[in-house]
């Protein structure tokens, strides 16, 4: 960057070097300068030219109409005999991964798959941008880092999933990516959401009450909006394609809270960047959780959100658990299925992105069989299957003896002559193995509408 800039003339802070900016979008750019002085700005993608005076106050603020997608590009800012050049930009379509520490999770920690794709992958137009942890009491208005090319040495200190999200998206897309990683471990729904979202409902006063408590830092342990005020409210000035969303470990010890809390958390991010972009959840992984029916909650509430939501969309994790491991290190599968869902649903390229999904359920005789979309084996298809439950009118679940035919699952238990409930994967220590024709596995489910009444660890 050639930079000649005198203190009262600024930018925007995401345009700078090497940025990934998104396609097709209009831009709010807004920077200061001398009071009631002329900045005149060049895009490098249409030779456009725009003259904008600042106000009193030394202020300046203009939509710039983004093109399709290329590069490399060079943007110019002048502002008398001032000059801010900024080189090596790209156009295409800019994602945020967000979350707790599975999102965070870097190669440089461990991969049990793709370390070698890690080690040897190299694309100029696969770029990363990590927002460094920042709690704050209030919304701030930049963030500090920097953009960096997909090489070996990116591609093992930034978010595993990440790299492989963006890894296929580039690969099948062959349009630059830029993949924004804002993460942080540990981390509940709350910390990651908006004052007025929580003061609004009064299903989330109560956890307001530890907002504001301390300074700003990362060596402050988050509270309610810190992580909101500071690492994504900045990015809400530059447009997005969309989010994937890794986080729910630390909010399983209230799973109906959660419930409440993601489509609220989704719903907000969406209003701040007036976009109702795409906003894709992976359920948490199987581990040993000291009671395992908050953990299967979590996955409910997850999976009902993306299932009330068209925009949304499911990454199913019960093959790639570790009992032992909160953090399964298979982040390769995790990112190329959020791809998947991502080239599916948004791109409409056509692929398969969806493990089974329960359609119906009948009752013949002692059996229940189940019809599931997204489940297409041969014909002659027979699997032994694991992880049913089922139980008759009093509720009491047993285990069942559950077999895939003709693309149907049956369910039975020699104990239960009138079975009326079934329940897929929601006991402790469970790993299913009911995966599709593609290898994509089944979410956990239930059919029984008896109510939770779970209080908070």
């Amino acid at each position: 960057m050639s930079l000649f800039v005198q203190s009262q003339f600024t930018i925007p802070y995401f345009i700078q070097d090497g940025a990934v900016l998104q396609r097709n979008a209009v831009m709010e750019w807004n920077g200061k300068a001398k009071p009631l002085s002329t900045i005149i700005i060049k895009t490098g993608w249409d030779k456009s030219e725009f003259v904008v005076q600042s106000d009193s106050l030394g202020r300046w603020s203009y939509p710039i109409n983004m093109g399709s997608e290329g590069g490399p590009f060079v943007i110019q800012f002048q502002n008398e005999k001032k000059e801010i050049s900024v080189d090596n930009i790209y156009l295409g379509d800019v994602w945020i991964c967000s979350g707790q520490s599975n999102m965070e999770w870097r190669p440089n920690q461990g991969l049990s798959s793709g370390m070698e794709i890690v080690k040897s992958y190299s694309d100029d137009q696969l770029r990363f941008f990590t927002v460094p942890r920042n709690a704050c009491s209030d919304e701030q208005p930049t963030i500090k880092s920097t953009w960096q090319a997909a090489t070996p040495s990116s591609n093992f200190n930034f978010s595993a999933a990440g790299f492989f999200f963006g890894k296929m998206l580039r690969d099948s897309l062959k349009i630059p990516i830029g993949i924004i990683n804002a993460t942080w471990g540990g981390t509940k729904a709350e910390h990651w959401m908006q004052e007025e979202t929580l003061q609004n409902n009064n299903d989330f006063s109560n956890l307001l009450s530890d907002y504001k408590y301390g300074v700003k830092g990362e060596q402050l342990h988050p509270f309610s909006t810190a992580l909101w005020n500071g690492m994504i409210a900045p990015l809400t000035s530059q447009p997005i394609t969309g989010v994937c969303w890794y986080q729910g470990e630390s909010n399983a010890g209230d799973p109906l809270l959660y419930a409440k809390l993601l489509p609220s958390l989704i719903s907000s991010w969406r209003k701040a960047w007036k976009k109702d972009f795409p906003f894709y959840i992976v359920q948490i992984a199987p581990f040993d959780y000291d009671i395992a029916i908050y953990a299967s909650m979590t996955r409910e509430a997850q999976r009902l959100t993306a299932l009330n939501d068209s925009l949304s969309g499911l990454v199913v994790t019960t093959d790639i658990g570790d009992l032992k491991d909160i953090h399964p290190l298979n982040k390769e599968a995790v990112g190329e299925r959020l791809a998947r869902v991502a080239l599916a649903k948004h791109y409409n390229i056509d692929l398969p992105y969806s493990g089974p999904m329960l359609d119906s359920v009948q009752k013949e005789s002692d059996k229940l069989i189940l019809t599931f979309k997204f489940l297409q084996f041969p014909k002659d298809t027979f699997l032994p299957l694991n992880c049913f439950r089922i139980a008759g009118e009093d509720g009491v679940f047993r285990e069942a003896n559950a077999y895939l035919e003709d693309n149907r699952v049956w369910v039975s238990n020699p104990a239960i002559q009138e079975p009326q409930y079934v329940r897929f994967a929601f006991e402790s220590g469970d790993l299913p193995n009911f995966v599709n024709e593609h290898g994509l596995p089944a979410s956990p489910f239930r059919t029984d509408p008896f109510e939770m009444n779970l209080p908070p660890k």
